[in-house]
């Protein structure tokens, strides 16, 4: 019984579980698209998509500039700069829908 409500406790937090079915990779030309409170559209590569040198190039930068260089991969020039004028909040609820729809989160790697 412990293992059922620690299982459950888990799944509630978040936490994948075996039953967990994984999500099919989305095709490269495939992108996740979100829409800021000002109606203004954002189109992404999902997370399976990032280029491998990229995940590899994490390790070598400063925490700080991660996101940046993350966001300068994944949008458009035109997207980016939409993108740095969202509000905190419009930015976390990006990142959380584009890690939630991508078939592997940015965790995962």
């Amino acid at each position: 019984m412990a293992q059922t409500n620690t299982a459950a406790s888990a799944k509630a937090a978040g936490a994948k579980t075996p039953d967990d079915k994984k999500k099919p990779r989305h095709k490269k030309s495939e992108r996740f698209k979100w829409t800021s409170d000002d109606g203004d559209l954002l189109q992404a590569i999902y997370v399976e998509n990032l280029p491998y040198s990229l995940v590899e190039g994490f390790a070598e930068i400063k925490d700080t500039e991660v996101q940046k260089v993350l966001i300068n991969t994944i949008l458009s020039e035109e997207d980016a700069a939409t993108f740095r004028d969202l509000t905190v909040g419009e930015v976390m609820e990006f990142l959380e829908q584009w890690q939630e729809e991508s078939s592997i989160t940015l965790g995962e790697l």
